[in-house]
């Protein structure tokens, strides 16, 4: 039984729990279908303000995930560094990479000597 008045929300022995459904797109990553957590408060108040922090966080939790696992143009042209024979160690500098100053050179180049 959802709270009308305090969206996410279900009351149970007069404390306030948070109940989301898990999308579709994301089930695979869950073992159940639905995310239910304590509030830990019978304050209709503090529920609704940790219900909603508490939705917001996990919509972006979510964004993260669906950016994660959406597909990037030009994915395929990236090299897994696992079956890579050569393992660059990452306190080396590499050797083709361009300078901070180099990067600042063509930026300025490109957007004009204004004031930085």
């Amino acid at each position: 039984m959802l709270t009308k008045s305090i969206p996410h929300t279900f009351i149970r022995n007069g404390y306030y729990y948070f109940s989301r459904r898990v999308p579709a797109d994301l089930q695979g990553n869950y073992s159940y279908h639905r995310i239910v957590q304590g509030l830990r408060t019978t304050s209709p108040q503090k529920a609704k303000v940790q219900a909603s922090i508490t939705a917001a966080k996990l919509e972006a939790y979510w964004s993260q995930m669906r950016l994660a696992k959406s597909d990037v143009i030009g994915l395929s042209l990236v090299r897994d560094s696992s079956s890579s024979s050569q393992k660059v160690a990452s306190n080396q500098p590499q050797t083709n990479c361009p300078s901070l100053l180099d990067a600042l050179e063509v930026y300025l180049l490109h957007k004009g000597k204004r004031a930085i």
